[in-house]
């Protein structure tokens, strides 16, 4: 079991069964470094849970996002068709969230919700969330992070008459995560620093309940080794009372022996 594969099964699973899947594909795991890796996997909210399953379930859904997204970010950069990029904007995510709450296959808190609209919302404005959402493996839902379109400056003219064949290598540029983008450096800091909380509230409620099983275990010990000093003092009792026991045996059958020889002269 490599990362990529482990890390594709269980983000594909319930936030319930995330925990137990991943202990289990850590021991099965070769490589004690991939075992690590797998181990510090992040279990997914279930806002996250529900739009990697959208991602995973609805590709034509998820493409029309997606290109929404860079048809979007074209239209505030070139100052072309903005009015229309916003509305198509409004249908894709309502169609996506529609789906997304469907595909839950159970009633999601209002809070759940928006955090799915906004994970939405930031994959149409971010290219980076845009190709974490198409990666399906999110464990928190992502944000905006206050960008605003209104601040882009105009476009110069070259731009705004490129040919198609540009404008479709920028937006394969786009939906390659940038490596130095300080906003999404930001929100990722902050997704993993509220994970890291949410890790620790974990381990201290398995430790504590480690430690309530130990003490279970110490007390059964203990009832343990006493009923084992009683089974010994008891053991030693019957080895004492077996010497004198066997010598009363013997004398019995002695006397009995010469007994049966008295009856038998009497005879």
């Amino acid at each position: 079991m490599d990362l990529d594969r482990a890390a594709d099964e269980l983000y594909g699973l319930p936030p319930g069964d995330f925990v137990a899947r991943r202990t289990e594909l850590a021991r099965a795991a070769d490589d004690k470094a991939v075992a690590k890796l797998i181990r510090a996997l992040r279990r997914p909210t279930v806002s996250a849970w529900a739009v990697n399953r959208f991602a995973r379930a609805e590709p034509g859904l998820l493409e029309t996002l997606l290109t929404t997204g860079e048809d979007l970010r074209e239209a505030w950069s070139t100052g072309e068709g903005r009015a229309e990029a916003d509305r198509a904007r409004t249908r894709a995510v309502d169609a996506a969230v529609k789906a997304a709450v469907a595909l839950a296959g159970r009633p999601l808190p209002e809070q759940v919700r928006r955090e799915i609209e906004d994970t939405f919302q930031a994959a149409l404005v971010d290219p980076a969330a845009a190709g974490e959402l198409a990666a399906a493996r999110l464990f928190a839902p992502l944000s905006r992070i206050g960008f605003d379109f209104s601040a882009l400056p105009p476009a110069p003219a070259k731009a705004r008459t490129a040919g198609k064949a540009p404008a479709r290598n920028r937006r394969a540029k786009e939906r390659k995560p940038p490596g130095e983008d300080p906003r999404l450096l930001l929100r990722r800091l902050e997704v993993e620093a509220a994970h890291a909380a949410e890790t620790a509230k974990e381990a201290e409620s398995a430790l504590a309940a480690l430690r309530t099983e130990l003490d279970e275990a110490e007390e059964e010990r203990t009832g343990l080794e006493q009923r084992l000093a009683e089974l010994s003092a008891g053991l030693k009792r019957l080895r004492a009372a077996l010497g004198p026991a066997e010598k009363a045996a013997s004398t019995a059958r002695a006397a009995a022996d010469v007994a049966a020889g008295h009856v038998a002269r009497a005879r």
